[in-house]
């Protein structure tokens, strides 16, 4: 019989769970990851968590403290929707 792992399961989860945070702006996410039956599962390894840990840091509002850039493209596109479609950007 073939053994089936779902790689990235994790790293699914740790996504959903990111952008629902982001709805409720919650500062903070709280994981928990099996350390008994995650050697064949990268994505609850140490490195992995630290590493989308950094991620989420730098994707977020929570991450860069709430204040967009106002500079770069992204930050100027958001703000033009925001205003063109007639909703505070909070």
């Amino acid at each position: 019989m073939a053994e089936a792992v779902c790689l990235l399961s994790g790293g699914l989860d740790f996504s959903t769970c990111l952008a629902w945070a982001e709805v409720l702006e919650s500062s903070d996410v709280f994981i928990g990851v099996n350390a008994l039956d995650y050697s064949g599962h990268p994505d609850c390894w140490r490195e992995y968590i630290e590493a989308y840990e950094r991620m989420a840091n730098l994707a977020t509002r929570a991450g860069v403290e709430g204040r967009p850039c106002a500079q770069c493209d992204a930050c100027l596109l958001r703000r033009k929707g925001f205003q063109e479609a007639g909703i505070e950007d909070r």
